[in-house]
């Protein structure tokens, strides 16, 4: 049998009542035997949560044989230390880690922003904490508190990251587990959410952070009202600062060509900013690129809300360029074919947007 603890399909681990994903075990088992495993904690992590002692551990396992049939699904199993009889379960201890100056700078992260306001409180699930921290490389995480008071385990999701007015990351960012009376941590690595939407937007500089909340059940149905957070970080400009060579606007929707460029990994990216004023959501689906007369296989969409402002960032891997016999340096004209949909599947436009591209 293989027992599986932590991963993504099934994770209902959690330290002193804070969910704990990061608690993983993986092992094939032939009949008859066993097998003896180690479980790993980040300390810094722990302390992050103001985990300073262990009172109690709750794994649990996905159990399969070896033709992947489901056997059991153990749900969260209980192991109590010695701390366990006189720990205060009811502190938030996020909360006191998050105030504790000298903790955060043994962690070289500084706390650019905290607020205790109510985000969310539907479904048995509230939110009422939120942090921002930046680390000595410059890199900045977001991280929004949530607690199940209800009786039932669900995910709490976070979709739709929007940063000074441009939506950096459409659909569901992620979807965390939490089990019934515990507490969950969800994490938005800003830089890396504006990093794939292409937007010039720096993350030291967003004053305004937008996205949408909802709790899913185990099949991914939503199962509470969604909603919109504003997180205001900042006292500067909140609005969509879209630069660039104007491409297209008929419809109520504007491109914005904002420009070519390669990242660390020597991938190269074209993007566009979308401003939506037709007074219906809209999807854009990439069907076509040809670069410098020459097609280019590229596949890319983007969904954008009405009144929103949102990003295309069409991703091409060095491959792509050499089966088109090309190099990034030399293209000066790109041909774009997009297809631009409702949410009820109807089409909008299908323009043909031809753009120079400044090397």
């Amino acid at each position: 049998m293989n027992f599986v603890c932590g991963s993504i399909g099934y994770s209902v681990n959690s330290v002193n009542g804070y969910m704990f994903p990061d608690i993983y075990v993986n092992s094939d088992i032939t009949a008859g035997n066993q097998s003896n495993e180690t479980i790993d904690f980040n300390y810094q992590e722990l302390q992050l949560y103001g985990i300073n002692e262990i009172a109690e551990i709750q794994i649990g396992f996905d159990i399969t044989d070896d033709d992947y049939n489901d056997v059991l699904e153990t749900g969260p199993l209980q192991i109590k230390t010695s701390a366990f009889d006189n720990y205060d379960f009811t502190k938030d201890t996020v909360k006191e880690a998050m105030s504790n100056s000298a903790l955060l700078q043994s962690l070289d992260v500084t706390l650019d922003y905290s607020s205790e306001d109510e985000l969310y409180n539907d479904g048995g699930v509230t939110s009422n904490a939120a942090f921002a921290l930046t680390n000595k490389s410059g890199d900045k995480q977001i991280f929004v508190e949530a607690y199940n008071s209800g009786s039932s385990p669900v995910y709490v999701s976070i979709s739709d990251i929007e940063a000074n007015g441009i939506v950096v990351s459409d659909g569901r960012w992620t979807a965390e587990y939490v089990n019934p009376q515990k507490y969950v941590l969800l994490n938005i690595d800003l830089n890396q959410a504006i990093e794939n939407g292409g937007a010039s937007v720096d993350a030291a500089d967003v004053n305004e952070l937008k996205f949408k909340m909802v709790l899913l059940n185990e099949k991914a149905a939503e199962v509470s009202s969604e909603k919109e957070v504003t997180l205001t970080m900042g006292a500067g400009e909140t609005t969509a600062k879209v630069e660039g060579q104007e491409v297209y606007n008929q419809n109520g929707i504007k491109f914005t060509f904002a420009g070519m460029n390669t990242d660390k990994n020597d991938d190269t990216h074209f993007t566009f900013y979308i401003e939506n004023s037709s007074g219906k959501n809209i999807d854009v689906n990439l069907d076509g690129l040809a670069l410098n007369g020459t097609m280019v296989s590229a596949l890319e969409n983007c969904s954008v809300e009405d009144g929103k402002t949102g990003t295309l960032d069409v991703e091409l891997m060095e491959f792509q360029f050499d089966n088109a016999k090309l190099k990034p340096e030399d293209v000066t004209k790109a041909e774009f074919t997009f297809e631009i949909k409702d949410d009820n599947y109807d089409t909008i436009d299908k323009p043909v947007i031809d753009v120079d591209i400044k090397q």
